[in-house]
């Protein structure tokens, strides 16, 4: 089998290791949290965001309750992005519980994370480390085909009822399609979906993992921002608003957006399934 010696937080440049010290503190004054570990480039792991910055994740004994967005907004005014030379802080939050089932599931994700992370805080409570456990290469094909297939077909039902001038349809399955083609990346990256109707919420979860993601599906610019809100307004008013209209300009754009989203969804997917039957193939251990 094959180990990668394993990074330490000694491995890590000295500022790094201030900074880190800051914003766990920060962290704990700010949430309830019972483990903190370090993964992605700074732990030198194979589960790394493509834009870089501190990652960690935040595990409770008491659910999922940690608000991650709030936390990011505390720690930026605490500690300004301007002031660390380190600007990037990627939280992600699960409890002790959803972390043990995701690692017995096989999750490529979680199973990386505990097996390179630094753990950086420790309350003692958690009986960490887990029990080592194996990639499972299945459960993220099997999730891949089952929301990828479920896109192709709200796209193709979307742009039938359009033909058909049933806008309502057309514009209901354009959000569906979206929500889809975000969920495939979660199973994928994470073996794992979040049930949530807010799309840009989905965004931020997987945009770690493909850059041309990240860049083309920012909510920040404008042009997306809008069409974020656009398929809210779909979901929310195309059932029942009596005067609900989906204009000719706003339908091709947005449609012409799913596009350009299935085919960077389906290749940064297919790349990520791949990694994962390599390292099956070559023995590496993950335990």
């Amino acid at each position: 089998m094959n180990r990668a010696v394993r990074t330490t937080i000694a491995d890590i440049p000295e500022i790094n290791r201030r900074e880190l010290k800051r914003i766990v503190g920060i962290i704990r004054r700010h949430a309830e949290v019972d483990l903190i570990i370090l993964f992605g480039k700074y732990a030198k792991g194979t589960m790394r965001s493509v834009l870089g910055g501190y990652e960690l994740l935040l595990v409770s004994q008491h659910g999922d309750g940690i608000n991650t967005s709030k936390l990011t907004e505390i720690l930026d005014t605490v500690f300004c992005r301007s002031d660390r030379k380190e600007e990037n802080v990627f939280l992600h939050s699960c409890s002790l519980s959803s972390l043990k089932s995701s690692c017995s599931k096989g999750s490529c994700f979680f199973i990386s994370v505990c097996n390179e992370g630094i753990l950086v805080y420790d309350s003692k409570r958690c009986n960490y480390p887990l029990e080592p456990q194996s990639y499972n290469p299945a459960l993220h094909q099997a999730g891949y085909d089952h929301f990828f297939k479920f896109a192709e077909f709200f796209l193709n039902r979307a742009e039938s009822a359009w033909e058909n001038r049933q806008v309502r349809m057309a514009a209901l399955n354009l959000f569906y399609t979206a929500d889809m083609l975000f969920k495939a990346v979660e199973s994928v990256f994470y073996g794992e979906v979040i049930r949530c109707s807010h799309l840009e919420y989905s965004y931020y979860r997987v945009r770690h993992f493909s850059q041309l993601l990240a860049e083309s599906f920012d909510p920040v610019q404008s042009g997306n921002r809008m069409w974020y809100g656009q398929l809210l307004y779909y979901l929310k008013y195309s059932r029942n608003m009596p005067n609900f209209r989906l204009y000719v300009k706003d339908y091709t754009d947005c449609l012409a957006r799913l596009k350009l989203l299935q085919k960077i969804v389906e290749h940064a997917c297919r790349k990520q399934i791949g990694i994962i039957a390599n390292r099956m193939d070559a023995g590496f251990d993950t335990s």
